[in-house]
Order: C-alpha cells, then sequence, then structure tokens
C-alpha cells in the first residue's frame, strides 16, 4: 500500500471515529516519516477540539528531552501560567489529563528517540488519536495499541509524482528520467527532492548526474550516498553557505540569527535562507525560524571542516553565541526583578529588556519557550570555546525562566556543567546559590542544603542574605515553619552587606513578605498582618512588582477582618493573576473573594464569584490553536 493509501485509510478511520488511531511511524533519516506524520494531522484536524504536537528532535539540542519537559511544554501551550506548571513529572501529567478530559485530543511526537518519553502520555493522557515518529523499532508500543507503520523507500510512480511536484510542467520529466533518478536515490524521498531541485534550478543536467552517480550503490545505501555527493556538488557559495549556518548551535535559526552567521545584513540573509529552501537544502520555515534535516547538517558540518579554517569556525560560533546570549539578557530582564548577578553586570548594563510592560512579559515568555533549547545548546557550545566566560555565564542568565517555568532539572545540569569549569569563586557563588533554589524547585532538601554549604564556605558576604533567604523558603516547604522563621531573621540581619541600598529595600519586603506568608499558616493573623501591609505597601509602589503586590495582597486579604478592604486586596489580585493567566492563583483568590462575600451575607456576589471560578477552570482547558 503507498503512502497515499496509508494516509486516507488512517485519515478516514479517524474521521468516522471507528477507532483511535494510534501509529508508530519508522523509517530511516530521509524517508519522510515527519512529512507523513504532519499531513495526517493535517488531514484529521478539524475533528479534534485539542491538537498538540512536538518535535522532539533529541540529536539536534544535544540532550535528551524528557517526557516532563515535553509535558511542560504542552501546559504552557494550554495557558497554564509558569508558576503553577508543577515540578514533579507526575504532576505534570495529572495536571494536563485533567485539562484534556472529556476532549477530543489529537497528540503528535516528531523524532522519538527512546520509550521512556512515550511511557507517561501513554499512561495518563487519553488521546483519541497519537501519533509518534522515530529511526528507531520500538516494539514496546505494540503493548500499547500501536500500529508499526514503516516507511519504505518511494516505488518509481512515487518517485515521478514527487519529482513533477517539484519540477511541474516541465518536458525534461518523462519516464526515463524519473527511473534514472529513482535508481541513483534509491527511492529516498530527501535524495530525490535534492535532485529534482537541482535539475531545476541550475544547469546541471541529467548526464552530469549520470557521471556523479556512475555506479549507484546498493539500494540500502543508495539514499545517504546520494544526498551526500549531491551536497558535495553544490556550488562553492551555496555550500559555503550551508557550512556556516550548520555552526549555529541547536534545532533552528531565524534570518537575524543567519544574518550573525553568515557575517550579512538581515535582508542578504532572507535572500540566502529562501534560495537553500528553494533548493530543499534547508527544512520549510515556520514562524520564520529555519532549520536542517539532520542528515543534511551532517554533511554541511563535514563540508565546514573542508571549506571553512579553524578560525573561521571559531569565529563564526563566537559570533552566534555572543548574540543568543544578549538575547537572553535582554529577555531575561522583561521577566525578572532581582537583583542582576554580580558576575553578568556589565553585560546586563549595556542591554535594553526585550520588551515592557505586562503584554511584554508574556512576549519574553513566549520567546524564551520557543528558543530554550536553543539557548542551552548555545550554551553548551559555550563552555568549548577558548578564552571565553560565556560558558559559565549562560546559567545565570537563564536561571530565571527555567525556575518559573519548572525547568530545574535541566538548569541544575547546566549548573553543574559550568561549575565544573574553572571559574571564581564570586562567579562560583552564584552558580551555586541559583543551583540550590532550583534543587529546592525539585523538592530534593539534600542537594539543596549542600548548595547552600558550598556556596557559603566562599567569602561572599553580600549573598549571605540570599542564602538563608532561599533555606527558609526550603524549610517552609517541608513544613517546618519555626526554621523557616529563623533563616528568614538572619537573612534579614544580613541585608546591610548587600552593597546596592534599593535591593536592600526590595530584599526586606520579599522577607516580609515570606514572615507574613508562614505566620498567616500559623494562625498567627496579628503579626502576618502587620508585615504583609508592609511588602504590599512596598509593591504597591512599584509598577513592575504588579505579581509581588498581588501575592502579598492576597494573603493579606484572606486574613484581613474588614470586609471592604479584603475585598479590595483579593479583587485586585485576582486582576492581576488573571491578566497574565495565572489561572491556579487566580482561582484560589477568586474562591477567597466568594467565600468572603457568603460570611458578609453577600449572596449575588458570592454566587458571581463561583460562576468566575467556573469560568476560569473552563479557560484553563481552552486551546489556542
Amino acid at each position: 500500500m503507498d503512502r497515499t493509501e496509508l494516509l486516507d485509510r488512517f485519515a478516514g478511520e479517524a474521521q468516522a471515529g471507528d477507532s483511535s488511531p494510534r501509529l508508530a511511524v519508522t523509517g530511516q533519516q530521509g524517508v519522510g516519516k515527519t512529512t507523513f506524520a504532519i499531513e495526517l494531522a493535517h488531514r484529521i484536524k478539524p475533528d479534534f477540539d485539542v491538537c498538540l504536537f512536538y518535535p522532539v528532535d533529541a540529536t539536534q539540542a544535544g540532550r535528551m528531552v524528557s517526557a516532563g519537559q515535553v509535558a511542560g511544554h504542552f501546559l504552557r501551550k494550554l495557558k497554564v501560567s509558569a508558576d503553577e506548571i508543577p515540578a514533579d513529572d507526575v504532576e505534570r501529567f495529572l495536571t494536563l489529563a485533567e485539562l484534556l478530559d472529556d476532549r477530543r485530543v489529537l497528540l503528535l511526537l516528531d523524532d522519538v528517540q527512546d520509550a521512556a518519553q512515550l511511557a507517561p502520555f501513554v499512561q495518563y493522557v487519553a488521546a483519541d488519536a497519537f501519533i509518534v515518529t522515530s529511526r528507531n523499532q520500538m516494539p514496546v508500543l505494540a503493548a500499547s495499541g500501536f500500529r508499526p507503520v514503516e516507511l519504505e523507500m518511494f516505488d518509481v510512480h512515487s518517485s515521478g509524482l514527487l519529482v513533477r511536484h517539484i519540477i511541474p510542467e516541465s518536458p525534461e520529466v518523462n519516464d526515463e528520467l524519473v527511473r534514472r533518478l529513482h535508481r541513483w536515490s534509491g527511492g529516498l524521498p530527501l535524495a530525490l527532492s535534492l535532485m529534482a531541485a537541482r535539475l531545476s534550478q541550475t544547469e546541471i543536467t541529467v548526464d552530469d548526474f549520470e557521471v556523479l552517480l556512475a555506479d549507484p550503490p546498493e539500494r540500502d545505501s543508495a539514499g545517504a550516498m546520494a544526498v551526500e555527493s549531491m551536497f558535495q556538488e553544490l556550488e562553492l557559495e551555496q555550500a559555503r553557505q550551508c557550512a556556516i549556518l550548520a555552526l549555529i548551535p541547536g534545532t533552528h535559526f531565524d534570518p537575524v540569527t543567519a544574518a550573525v552567521a553568515l557575517g550579512v545584513s538581515e535582508s542578504v540573509a532572507r535572500q540566502v535562507l529562501r534560495g537553500l529552501r528553494d533548493a530543499h537544502l534547508l527544512l520549510p520555515p515556520e514562524d520564520d525560524r529555519y532549520g536542517f534535516h539532520d542528515m543534511l547538517r551532517r554533511f554541511a558540518l563535514d563540508r565546514a571542516l573542508a571549506l571553512l579554517s579553524d578560525t573561521e569556525r571559531q569565529d563564526i560560533a563566537s559570533r552566534v553565541i555572543e548574540h543568543r546570549w544578549l538575547r537572553v539578557v535582554a529577555l531575561d530582564k522583561s521577566i525578572s526583578n532581582r537583583p542582576v548577578p554580580e558576575p553578568v553586570a556589565q553585560w546586563y548594563a549595556g542591554i535594553e529588556p526585550a520588551f515592557t510592560g505586562q503584554e511584554g512579559v508574556r512576549a519574553a515568555f513566549e520567546e524564551f519557550d520557543r528558543e530554550w533549547r536553543n539557548f542551552v545548546a548555545a550554551a553548551d557550545e559555550a563552555r568549548k570555546l577558548p578564552n571565553s566566560e560565556l560558558g559559565s555565564l549562560f546559567p545565570l542568565g537563564l536561571w530565571a525562566y527555567s525556575f518559573q517555568t519548572a525547568r530545574h532539572a535541566e538548569i541544575v545540569e547546566i549548573l553543574d556543567e559550568a561549575l565544573g569549569a574553572s571559574v571564581d569563586a564570586i562567579r562560583r557563588w552564584f552558580l551555586l546559590r541559583d543551583k540550590a533554589a532550583s534543587c529546592h524547585g525539585m523538592r530534593d532538601n539534600a542537594a539543596t542544603s549542600e548548595a547552600i554549604r558550598q556556596a557559603s564556605q566562599l567569602d561572599f558576604p553580600q549573598g549571605k542574605q540570599s542564602l538563608h533567604d532561599w533555606y527558609g523558603n526550603a524549610l517552609e516547604g517541608q513544613g517546618d515553619y519555626e526554621g523557616a522563621l529563623g533563616q528568614f531573621e538572619l537573612s534579614r540581619a544580613a541585608i546591610p552587606a548587600m552593597a546596592d541600598p534599593a535591593q536592600q529595600e526590595r530584599a526586606a519586603a520579599l522577607l516580609d513578605m515570606h514572615v507574613g506568608r508562614v505566620l498567616a499558616k500559623q494562625d498567627r493573623f496579628t503579626e502576618a498582618g502587620q508585615v504583609l501591609f508592609q511588602a504590599h505597601h512596598y509593591f504597591a509602589a512599584r509598577e513592575a512588582e504588579s505579581v509581588n503586590r498581588a501575592r502579598a495582597g492576597a494573603w493579606l486579604g484572606k486574613i484581613t477582618l474588614d470586609y471592604v478592604t479584603a475585598h479590595e486586596l483579593l479583587a485586585d489580585a485576582l486582576a492581576v493573576f488573571m491578566e497574565l493567566d495565572m489561572l491556579d492563583l487566580a482561582i484560589e483568590v477568586c474562591t477567597s473573594l466568594a467565600e468572603r462575600a457568603e460570611s458578609a451575607s453577600g449572596h449575588e456576589d458570592a454566587q458571581h464569584y463561583r460562576q468566575l471560578v467556573e469560568e476560569l477552570a473552563r479557560k484553563r482547558k481552552r486551546f489556542d490553536d
């Protein structure tokens, strides 16, 4: 059965609702697994309420993407705010399952490397259609009802359809040409695409191909060798462009990054990218982002070794890595209000935030999510550059976003790799402090304590306050409220050692909020109210602190006796949380408003807030395609 028939059959089954297709699409590189899966998903998409797609692409970023990371991505796509995404992987999948309950779900995971990346989705997510692509056979999927779909090489008929699609209405495309191209390519779609594109755009003739591929290899290796031969025979300028772009770390790049790598203007880079895409050397762009097929990237990197000197390759890598680092700084300044870590202060001083205002925070989160693997790959490559400090600075710029999106395990790995390099004591302190915070986010108390212990042994008195602060938060999370209050008092005592008076004031306000929250949990409402009022007063006077104002106000509103004052505080917090789609916090505050209204005999108000809770819960289930 050819691919068109397969697509028709599977699409018909899904549309008829007779079955819930679970397909495991396998095959060698370049055979068209992703194209097949996306075409099928496109055909059946209208019949589903929610369509979730993730290109795992673990090999491109150099790290295995975990199932928990993919689940976190899907939760963000479903508009769950960053601070509401659970750190625990199982909790993430339970949250995802709850959001998708009673909805028809299409799930597509592309280029999966290992069955472990799939198991939690099979266990927790009741997908009505589930499509997986992989280069690897995974028999374990059969036990979960996945039907194997092994894509083979194109036959002559399918090869002809592809060639005629790329070279339409050409008298040169006849049955003999198709047979020869099919033989030389081994029926590998990627090789056929490259050959047809070259025939349509250059002076090369089919006779030139016959010289180039005079002795076609055995069918199993013909496709890969044809691709490699085609790549070797590119015009020098086009081969050089591919070689340079292949040096960009990560899975994809936009025209601005391509311009930095190529050393040209953005407009020229766009022309280059269009030309390479027309030649089928780049994948079709998605949201103005380009990338290589894995096989072509490998050949392009080989050409980079041949065409570019060590110095040229190093200069290109340095330009691109610094470009990505500067973007990390600009994005971090858009979302983080924490004191700038001392080792990166000079970089931060010269860069404007990428976005401003509350809408800017949302835009920065979206870009961080989209570019995360590219930033991580740049951090990895930065450590390989000689005489470059960026390898140990990248994690400091990535930390705030990683913490707010619960990417704790991944940032801890990056921090550990930076700590493994030779860094000065101050830089080491900041890396350890961020590691302690992320280990706390993972609820790994032993690792949190060890990172704090190591940091405390370094001579950095300005940092004592922050260490006590994080240790107090960790103890609070364990239910040790007295221990937490003790650490917060030590933190307060260390504030004068901070160099910046403005940050001293902010640290005191944050401590007031932390202490007030713990006191409220101990039912010490009078004491809690005093410090929470001070914290709220500080944050209310600063536009950039709207989230902390809302957090302090929500706690203050819960314990304030006066109904009118409590209502004002809770309503303000609700508005902030709703604006930023921090829906769990919004639901919590809205529930408090309903309870306060009910206790004041405001039954209509209570009913209004209960209805709003239901609307917010439904909003969490809404997926924006």
